[in-house]
């Protein structure tokens, strides 16, 4: 067997190479860090959404629902083809409309404001088909 000789050139990276790697870990690098940063504030606007939500919660525990009505709405229904035509109405139903402004203190200290709206049929069915 013949032994080979190593050459000089052959014996490490060039500077070339080397620099090439180096800036592909920085790059991954940046986009762990983008991502790290990310995931923190959208769990912070998480954790902010769910507070509002338990404040809100707590609110609409507090109110009393008012016993007067707004008015009346007319729901109508109507087939709808696959392509999305509108085809002939299948039955309307007439509910009482009720509304509650209920007010809040948001996570970030802000007094808000929520308007409810509930929606009842109206005594005796109140529906056509």
């Amino acid at each position: 067997m013949r032994q080979v000789s190593k050459k000089r050139g052959n014996a490490g990276e060039t500077i070339v190479e080397v620099t090439v790697s180096t800036v592909i870990f920085l790059l991954v690098v940046a986009m762990l860090q983008g991502a790290v940063s990310f995931c923190g504030r959208a769990q912070q606007k998480s954790r902010q959404i769910r507070c509002d939500a338990a404040e809100v919660a707590k609110a609409l525990r507090r109110q009393s629902w008012p016993e007067n009505d707004v008015g009346t709405e007319r729901f109508d229904f109507y087939a709808v083809g696959a392509d999305g035509t509108k085809g002939y109405q299948v039955f309307s139903v007439e509910a009482v409309l009720k509304e509650e402004t209920v007010d809040y203190e948001a996570a970030d200290g802000a007094s808000q404001s929520m308007t409810f709206r509930i929606y009842r049929p109206l005594p005796g069915g109140g529906g056509s088909p």
